[in-house]
C-alpha cells in the first residue's frame, strides 16, 4: 500500500559460514585458482546483487526519494582470511571477528536518503548498531519509548555534518572475545579495553592509532584512569539495568569448569598471637582499627583460617566486615571457606574492590571469572559487610554484601565445612572478627 509507510528489516546469510555461492557469481573470479577465494568473493557479489534488487524495487515503486536505507554488518570477518572460504579483509584493522579490537567491531556502514544525505559524502563519526533504533523512530516521527533505557542516539545530525551528542560512550561486552579484551569503550578519540575481571586494561588513541599498535596504558596513567572510570560506570549501569531476572546468579550449566590451580601456598606468618589455626601465603597481623582489627597482607594469594570445633555438615552462616588497606590499584578482600585448608579447594566470597565487583568463586584467584559476580562502584575507603550462608543440604552458597546477594552452587565434592577465614590476593586488607551465626 503506497499510501502507508513501511519498515523492512532484511538479514542476509551472506557472507556468513557456511559459504556456498551461485556459480554465476563465482565465474566472475575465475582468474583465482583458489576455490575458497572464488566462493568468498562470489558470495559478496551475491549479496551485492540481492541488495541491488531491493534498490531496483524501490525505483520501480517510485519510493526511492522517500525511503531511508541503512546497509551495515554485525562484526568483522571470520577466520584468519588466509584459507578456506573466509577471506574477508579488515583493511588493516587489528584482529577479526570475536575480538574487541577494531577488526572485530568496526564495520562498513552505508546510508542512502535522497534530499537528506548528500551523495558521495563520508563521515568519521563512530556509530553503533543500537543507534539504528533511535534513528529510525526519529525519521518516522515516532517518539522513543519512555519505559526503558535507550542505548542508541539519533544520528541524523551526522548527515548534516554536525557533531553528534552522545551522553553515554560506545560500549562493547564481547563474551566470545579472549578474556584479556572482554570489554571495550570508546569515548571521543580514545578507546579502552578491559579483561574479563576488569583488572587489566589497554589504552589507545584510536583516532590516530586506528590499528591499535601503541598501548598507552603505562605512559598515560591520567587518561587511563579517566577512561577506566567511564568504563566501570557504564559497565556497572548496564549490569544494574538487566535484563537480570533470568541470568543473574544463574547456576552454571553443563559440565563444571575445570578449576585452574595455583599450587600449594607457602607457610605464612601469624603475628596475631595465635588467632588463626593456619596462615599461608602472607602475613596475618593485628590492625590499629578497634573494629577492623585483623589484617592480612600478601604479594600473592593468602589465607588465614580458623578451624571449627566440629565440621558444619548442614548449614554454616558467617558474618564479617572488611576494607582495603592498599594504596595501589589491586584491592580485594574475601572470606575463604571449605573442607580442607588448601587454597585451590576453598571457596571465596568477597569484593574485588579494584575491579568494582562483588565475587563468589571456587578455587584460586585464576577462577574468579568462572564464579558469580555483581558489579558495583566503590570509593577508596569503602568498607563492606558480608553475610555468608552455606546450605550443605541444598548444595548452595549465598553471600550478601552491603545488601546485594550473590549465589553459587556448592561443588558436589564438598560435604562439610571445617575451615574459614580471611583471604587476599596481592594486597593488604583489614577484617573484623568473623562471627559464627549458625553452625550445624
Amino acid at each position: 500500500d503506497s499510501k502507508k509507510p513501511f519498515f523492512l528489516n532484511v538479514w542476509t546469510h551472506e557472507p556468513h559460514l557456511p559459504i556456498e555461492s551461485d556459480p554465476k557469481f563465482m565465474e566472475l573470479y575465475r582468474k583465482f585458482d583458489d576455490e575458497g577465494i572464488r566462493q568468498h568473493h562470489g558470495n559478496v557479489t551475491q549479496i551485492d546483487h540481492a541488495f541491488g534488487n531491493l534498490m531496483k524495487a524501490l525505483d520501480e515503486l517510485g519510493e526511492t526519494e522517500n525511503t531511508f536505507v541503512i546497509f551495515t554488518s554485525d562484526n568483522g570477518p571470520e577466520g584468519n582470511g588466509l584459507k578456506g572460504r573466509t577471506r574477508g579483509s579488515t583493511g588493516g584493522l587489528r584482529e577479526r571477528k570475536r575480538s574487541s579490537h577494531e577488526g572485530g567491531i568496526r564495520v562498513p556502514g552505508i546510508v542512502r536518503w535522497p534530499g537528506n544525505v548528500p551523495a558521495g559524502s563520508t563521515s568519521a563519526t563512530p556509530i553503533i548498531g543500537s543507534d539504528i533504533f533511535s534513528t529510525i523512530l526519529a525519521v518516522a516521527g515516532i517518539p522513543l519509548p519512555d519505559d526503558r533505557t535507550i542505548d542508541g542516539v539519533d544520528i541524523r545530525p551526522v548527515f548534516a555534518g554536525k557533531p553528534l551528542k552522545r551522553p553515554v560512550p560506545l560500549y562493547w561486552r564481547n563474551h566470545l572475545a579472549r578474556s584479556n579484551i572482554h570489554v571495550a569503550l570508546r569515548d571521543g578519540e580514545w578507546k579502552i579495553l578491559g579483561n574479563e575481571t576488569l583488572e587489566k586494561f589497554q589504552l589507545y588513541h584510536i583516532e590516530n592509532d586506528w590499528q591499535e599498535k601503541h598501548d598507552l596504558a603505562e605512559s598515560n596513567p591520567e587518561k587511563l584512569a579517566q577512561m577506566k572510570q567511564k568504563l566501570l560506570e557504564v559497565h556497572t549501569q548496564i549490569e544494574k539495568e538487566g535484563p537480570s531476572k533470568w541470568w543473574k546468579n544463574e547456576a552454571p550449566r553443563g559440565k563444571p569448569r575445570k578449576l585452574k590451580k595455583s599450587g600449594l601456598l607457602p607457610k605464612g606468618d601469624d603475628e596475631t598471637g595465635g588467632i588463626y589455626a593456619i596462615v599461608k601465603g602472607g602475613t596475618a597481623s593485628k590492625h590499629r582499627d578497634t573494629i577492623l582489627s585483623h589484617a592480612l597482607t600478601s604479594s600473592g594469594e593468602a589465607i588465614a583460617l580458623h578451624e571449627l570445633p566440629e565440621p558444619a555438615t548442614r548449614k554454616l552462616v558467617l558474618k564479617t566486615s572488611y576494607k582495603s588497606l592498599a594504596s595501589g590499584n589491586t584491592k580485594n578482600a574475601a572470606i575463604a571457606f571449605g573442607d580442607t585448608p588448601n587454597n585451590d579447594s576453598l571457596l571465596k566470597a568477597g569484593t574485588a574492590i579494584g575491579m568494582n565487583a562483588h565475587v563468589l568463586f571456587h578455587g584460586s584467584w585464576e577462577n574468579v571469572s568462572g564464579g558469580t559476580k555483581n558489579s558495583m562502584l566503590a570509593k577508596k575507603d569503602s568498607s563492606f559487610e558480608l553475610t555468608l550462608a552455606v546450605d550443605l543440604a541444598k548444595g548452595s552458597v549465598s553471600a550478601t554484601i552491603n545488601g546485594r546477594t550473590l549465589a553459587f552452587p556448592l561443588p558436589e565434592d564438598i560435604k562439610q565445612i571445617r575451615y574459614f577465614g580471611p583471604y587476599v590476593k596481592g594486597t593488604s586488607s583489614a577484617f573484623t572478627s568473623i562471627e559464627i551465626l549458625e553452625a550445624d
